[in-house]
């Protein structure tokens, strides 16, 4: 084979590979609308909200529906990437993988919490030890919380899936965690959504 030819044949699949969108422009409109879902029933929380229109906001705008979309459009989207990485480098990293969702949720997550540091050491607004350690161990969804960090239990929900989805996580002739409890445990905790009756368990909505 003439040495082009042969160059040629041996970049295809990379070129193929790099041609394949890491991102998926679609998923953008439904973010949109799970969060559009969420806004409007945090709406009808707000003061001065006409009694009259509050059947009809939540029935338009289902916020629980709106998270539990957000949470299919995250874990398709994570296990797409997944599938992405062992097609383009014939493995998966964790090392990789979870160094990427540190770079992409921690420093905006810890900018939060100093912020609500500062403005408990200044301002009457006060967080207990417990919701500190919740909010530091991302454990927010099995704890109570307050309107300061009550939010926090949608963000613990994903990270728990991404340290669980992981680890569960097998493609043809791949890696697999040795830890068979662990991986028990990933397959509960991501089916759970399915047969769950409501979240989050400390009741703050969402």
């Amino acid at each position: 084979m003439p040495v082009p030819e042969a160059i040629g044949a041996l970049a295809a699949p990379v070129m193929e590979a790099q041609a394949k969108p890491i991102r998926l422009p679609s998923l953008d409109g439904w973010r949109a609308l799970s969060i559009l879902m969420v806004l409007g029933a945090h709406t009808t929380h707000t003061t001065g909200f006409p009694e009259e229109l509050r059947p009809l906001f939540l029935w338009v705008f289902d916020g629980a529906l709106g998270v539990r979309f957000f949470f299919c459009i995250s874990g398709f989207l994570i296990t797409y990437l997944m599938l992405q990485e062992a097609e383009r480098t014939g493995r998966m990293s964790l090392r990789d993988f979870y160094v990427r969702r540190t770079l992409r949720i921690l420093p905006v997550y810890f900018l939060y919490l100093a912020v609500l540091l500062g403005l408990q050491c200044t301002t009457p607004l006060k967080l207990t030890a417990g919701e500190w350690a919740a909010s530091l161990t991302f454990t927010a969804d099995f704890a109570s919380g307050q309107w300061l960090n009550g939010h926090l239990w949608s963000l613990a929900v994903e990270e728990q899936f991404y340290l669980l989805w992981r680890a569960d996580w097998r493609p043809a002739g791949g890696w697999r965690c040795w830890c068979w409890p662990c991986r028990s445990c990933s397959r509960r905790c991501c089916g759970s959504p399915v047969i769950c009756n409501g979240f989050p368990p400390h009741g703050n909505g969402w």
